[in-house]
């Protein structure tokens, strides 16, 4: 389980191989900001899609409005995070693809990496 504060270039390798860059990239400025205003979230994470793309992996989430406070899209723990992209653990998911599929996300789906010799 990954646990306590992820530093600059940790979530990097947390997610390497198992998203694109740019959703790690989005992900990582979407963490160290804490979150944004829903309106705001494109800004945040680049595009659209990227927002579609944490969003459908599990990488974060769209916390609804209140009567004080405009809705938010909030990052998921590094380790919730990680267990949205990891191969197989979505629901009906085989266990070679994973939720950040082109079909979820529009983003074509990672190559595996290779074993360490």
């Amino acid at each position: 389980m990954v646990t306590g504060a992820v530093h600059g270039g940790e979530i990097g390798r947390l997610f390497d191989g198992l998203v694109p860059a740019e959703v790690i990239d989005a992900y990582d400025r979407l963490l160290a900001s804490g979150g944004c205003a829903k309106d705001r979230a494109e800004a945040l994470a680049g595009d659209a899609g990227l927002v579609r793309a944490l969003t459908g992996c599990g990488m974060a989430h769209i916390q609804p409005h209140t009567p004080a406070d405009p809705a938010w899209l909030r990052p998921a723990a590094p380790d919730l995070a990680l267990l949205g992209c990891w191969p197989g653990t979505s629901t009906g998911s085989p266990a070679t693809s994973n939720s950040c599929s082109t079909a979820t996300t529009g983003w074509p789906a990672p190559k595996p990496a290779s074993a360490p010799p």
